[in-house]
């Protein structure tokens, strides 16, 4: 799947053939939604310059150095799936709900062995919503399903969910010793059609 950056103007290595313009110009924050991705950037006679690896890193994709250009990679461990993307705190609009992640936490009771993910989801028509499968991916690039529980949406496997109506979500992963969650990649399904709401979240920048 192609990154979708909408007219930002890109490549870092611009960057450095502005010098002089650069070093007068102040900086300036990007943000993708609510979220800021760059913190490094600067408008240049009216275009927008930032460095390529922080515009990208919330899509999952790096530049990489190929012979005499430079190409968009995944980074390395990413499960490659179509699907919303974003980051924790911020609501992501897939197909037939709204997903936000409001972070990780270690499960009471079982702190040394295993993590929750934790956040809320919304649904904008009267529909159940059940989560299909979840993934997490460690830094380092580990990937691990959650467990099976009954604690997903409300203390249930499913959600009936009235229009504009939100229930919290609670996915359980194995811990990774020695180990951060980096994203997890949640699909969700529904009783009214065969829609897959794919949302990949990255949890730690």
């Amino acid at each position: 799947m192609k990154p979708k950056i909408f007219g930002l103007v890109l490549f870092s290595a611009a960057l450095a053939t502005l010098v002089g313009f650069a070093q007068t110009t102040p900086l300036v924050k990007v943000f993708l939604n609510d979220k800021a991705v760059s913190s490094k950037a600067r408008m240049i006679d009216g275009v927008l310059y930032a460095p390529v690896d922080e515009i990208l890193k919330p899509f999952d994709y790096k530049s990489a150095k190929k012979g005499d250009r430079y190409e968009l990679t995944p980074i390395a461990g990413v499960v490659q799936r179509d699907g919303a993307t974003g980051s924790v705190g911020v609501s992501v609009k897939g197909k037939t709900a709204t997903l936000k992640v409001l972070g990780v936490r270690p499960l009471a009771g079982y702190e040394e062995e295993w993590l929750e993910v934790y956040g809320t989801i919304t649904s904008p028509v009267q529909q159940t919503l059940n989560l299909d499968s979840a993934v997490a991916v460690f830094v380092g690039g580990k990937q691990t399903n959650h467990t099976l529980s009954a604690a997903e949406m409300g203390g249930e496997v499913y959600a009936a969910l009235n229009p504009a109506e939100s229930v919290e979500v609670k996915i359980q992963f194995k811990r990774e010793p020695g180990a951060e969650i980096e994203r997890v990649v949640l699909t969700f399904g529904n009783n009214k059609n065969d829609i897959k709401d794919v949302f990949r979240i990255r949890i730690k920048d």
